[in-house]
């Protein structure tokens, strides 16, 4: 990921903060920097006075020197301000607060960097500026009312590193606080992207598992209504599969439904079908009337989410025969190699009257959905037979000449494109 550069000014409208979260010094930290200062630079003043130390001026102008960093970073420009009015007071009634010329110390610098630090780049800017300008300007002039003190301008200096490195700081936590702000906003888009993912998930779910119960409902349902009359015993086998059917698809929808609670980390009650339960389905279509042969080649084993999209593909391709087929023949062929492959192809309807369900296209649209989701693709359409198949391939497809080299397990690199 790429960060903008850096504005050319701020807009913000108040200081930059540090990013929650991180480790941040309390008050008491101010304090001791203010301590220190005055304790180094005018408490050795006060200890061995100068020719130009004052023994009331020389406390009292060092305090105010020092005492405003202890509140620099809650109020960074009335330290600044203060700080400023005491190096000028010193500097032009000759009265010394610290050893070195120009009283040369960390203060003016201190409270630079925490003007820079804490506050937009343009008001800090402005603050430092006409605080050091202020503080050289009185230095110029103390070098005429005082000559013998050999002021300099190296105050000016000691601003400009102190706003300069506080700038830095600011730049750093700005930059901290858009990535921290970055890495929330792809983190709500991603969990926001799971979500609508599980629920579609979900509702193809509830889809395929609702559509085909009832189309082996209703089919069967007919078939006892015509039956009901002429051959009793028949029908109330049809109701006995419409029962267990039933039964088997409320308990399908619940495990479905499951999924979305949230259960405190245990794990869940069931597990959604895989192709080991294909046999049991083709089972459930052959009572309606519907003759379906199973063929199974190979035996290689996926993943559990691969596994139950191919266990819906073949389910809703089995639906759509019950609902516009009745009474057809048809092959499902699971290839368990790599990539799997599932084609379900049926002989066209030979039904009875009365059988026939519309469809909404929703079912194949479903198809595609899952086996994309695994890189593949699926493709339906009518056979020279008369009949309809559904043809899907989780991955890659790999080629099907006979001469080729004996299959490995690693996906070909070569594709084709699907049978028509």
């Amino acid at each position: 990921m790429t960060l903008p550069d850096a504005p050319a000014h701020d807009v913000a409208p108040g200081p930059v903060r540090p990013p929650a979260g991180r480790l941040r010094p309390g008050p008491w930290l101010d304090v001791l920097v203010a301590a220190a200062s005055f304790a180094l630079f005018t408490l050795p003043v006060l200890l061995s006075p100068p020719s130009d130390a004052h023994p009331v001026a020389t406390p009292f102008l060092g305090l105010l020197v020092a005492a405003p960093l202890a509140w620099a970073r809650r109020a960074p420009v009335v330290a600044l301000g203060l700080v400023s009015a005491g190096l000028v007071a010193a500097a032009l009634t000759g009265v010394r607060v610290t050893p070195f010329v120009s009283d040369l110390g960390p203060a003016l610098g201190v409270a630079a960097y925490a003007c820079a630090s804490r506050l937009p780049r343009r008001t800090a800017v402005v603050a430092v500026g006409v605080a050091a300008a202020v503080v050289s300007a009185a230095d110029l002039v103390a070098l005429h009312l005082w000559p013998d003190r050999d002021q300099d301008l190296v105050q000016l200096l000691v601003a400009g590193v102190g706003w300069f490195l506080g700038d830095v700081v600011r730049t750093r936590r700005g930059f901290a606080a858009a990535l921290a702000a970055e890495e929330r906003r792809l983190a709500a888009e991603a969990d926001a992207r799971i979500r609508a993912e599980e629920r579609l998930r979900v509702s193809r779910d509830v889809h395929d598992v609702v559509s085909h119960t009832l189309s082996l409902v209703a089919v069967r349902a007919g078939v006892g209504r015509v039956l009901l009359d002429d051959d009793p015993e028949q029908a109330r086998t049809a109701l006995a599969t419409i029962e267990d059917v039933s039964r088997r698809a409320l308990t399908e929808l619940r495990d479905v439904l499951a999924g979305l609670r949230d259960v405190g980390g245990t794990e869940p009650r069931t597990v959604e079908p895989t192709l080991a339960d294909v046999p049991a389905l083709v089972t459930s279509v052959r009572g309606t009337g519907v003759d379906v042969e199973l063929h199974v080649d190979g035996d290689a084993t996926y993943e559990r989410l691969l596994e139950t999209s191919a266990y819906r593909v073949v389910q809703e391709a089995l639906t759509n025969v019950v609902k516009h087929a009745p009474g057809a023949q048809v092959q499902v062929v699971l290839q368990r190699a790599d990539p799997l492959v599932v084609v379900v192809e049926n002989t066209g309807a030979r039904g009875r009257p009365g059988t026939h369900l519309a469809g909404s296209g929703l079912g194949l649209d479903g198809i595609r959905a899952r086996v994309e989701l695994h890189g593949g693709h699926a493709d339906a359409g009518p056979t020279d037979a008369g009949g309809w198949r559904v043809r899907a391939v989780f991955g890659p497809d790999v080629p099907a000449d006979p001469t080729a080299a004996p299959h490995t397990g690693a996906r070909a690199g070569q594709q084709r494109r699907p049978d028509a």
